[in-house]
């Protein structure tokens, strides 16, 4: 019997579920074809000291792990599309229950969050740092089975996330994974079509936002567990502000993990739209797995932001500690911040 069938005896998922949509299907991201050392000049660049990393001691998980197998990158892919989505919306916003559509590239997994009696509803906050916390967890424990952990505040448990296979998909990969082993043998062959957005619930595409990646030519190679935790943790990190908020310089990872983000301005700011808030950051953290994905090799990334044809702000994925100083990251001990224990 799968998690989800056992599970959803004693969880109250309401009638009305929230799906959240696949937003990140929109078109792929361009490559930079511009001399590297001119977009990253340091000298005309405001070079981030501020560390993102929202955690709350509060929030712990509680759950156990089952017996069937997950599609490491389905699992993954569907996260990081669903941590980009959750984080779009108001951080104290509430609702009934969340039923994340899978992507259509990776159709064979199943994430379902929702309340746990007496309570009726979910907040997005409680949404984004289950979601985190339950993901990084399975990185962290190279565990990649079907999960149920329940979200706690405060040792009470408000909400339930619960993690399947979809009924029907082919799940020969995943239980406990190789660290090293090669994960994009798992994505499915590039498209040459263009992806249409199925209808968003909850996400914004910003259609005029074009990010444009490319490999650093001497940069180093990362794993793809620091990719997928450092990408996951700066959603969860920036998801606490405004979507429509300029953006500061700032940093963001997880502790324990040799990776970090790091999101740069020009030192004069601009003086009328568009300007680089944090809505355009989501969308453009959300490709970055695809990107690497795609081209079967993760490494240090530079990454320029445009709207409307406009370069409206930089972005760097690169080696190195995000610089906690023993704060607390968006990992470790646990999950950085959040407790985590079996059931």
């Amino acid at each position: 019997m799968s998690c989800s069938t056992a599970c959803l005896r004693t969880f109250e998922i309401l009638a009305l579920v929230w799906t959240v949509s696949s937003a990140a299907t929109i078109t792929p991201p361009q490559s930079i074809s511009q001399n590297l050392a001119s977009i990253f000049n340091v000298s005309n660049l405001s070079i981030p000291n501020h560390i993102l990393n929202d955690t709350d001691p509060r929030f712990s998980l509680r759950g156990t792990y089952g017996h069937e197998n997950l599609n490491i990158i389905a699992c993954l892919m569907n996260a990081v599309n669903g941590l980009a989505d959750f984080a779009h919306q108001p951080y104290q916003k509430r609702v009934s229950g969340l039923r994340l559509n899978p992507l259509p590239q990776y159709p064979n997994i199943e994430i379902l969050i929702g309340p746990v009696r007496p309570a009726s509803d979910v907040e997005i906050r409680t949404a984004i740092f289950g979601l985190y916390y339950t993901v990084f967890n399975m990185i962290q424990t190279t565990t990649f089975l079907n999960a149920e952990f329940d979200l706690r505040w405060d040792g009470i448990a408000v909400a339930r996330i619960i993690i399947d296979p979809k009924p029907g998909s082919s799940t020969t990969v995943g239980g406990s994974a190789n660290p090293t082993q090669d994960i994009t043998a798992q994505a499915p062959s590039p498209s040459n079509d263009t992806v249409t957005p199925q209808n968003a619930t909850l996400a914004s595409p910003n259609t005029g936002l074009v990010p444009s990646f490319a490999y650093f030519p001497q940069g180093s190679r990362l794993t793809y567990q620091e990719v997928f935790v450092t990408v996951m943790a700066t959603l969860k990190n920036v998801a606490q502000f405004p979507e429509t908020d300029v953006v500061e310089p700032f940093r963001s990872g997880a502790e324990g993990f040799d990776a970090r983000m790091q999101f740069l301005q020009e030192e004069t700011p601009r003086t009328q739209p568009p300007f680089y808030i944090y809505s355009y950051v989501i969308d453009t953290v959300r490709k970055i797995p695809a990107y690497m994905v795609e081209n079967k090799r993760f490494a240090e990334l530079a990454i320029v932001v445009e709207y409307d044809e406009e370069d409206i702000g930089r972005a760097v994925l690169e080696k190195g500690s995000p610089g906690f100083d023993g704060a607390g990251g968006g990992g470790g001990g646990g999950g950085g911040g959040a407790n985590v224990s079996s059931a």
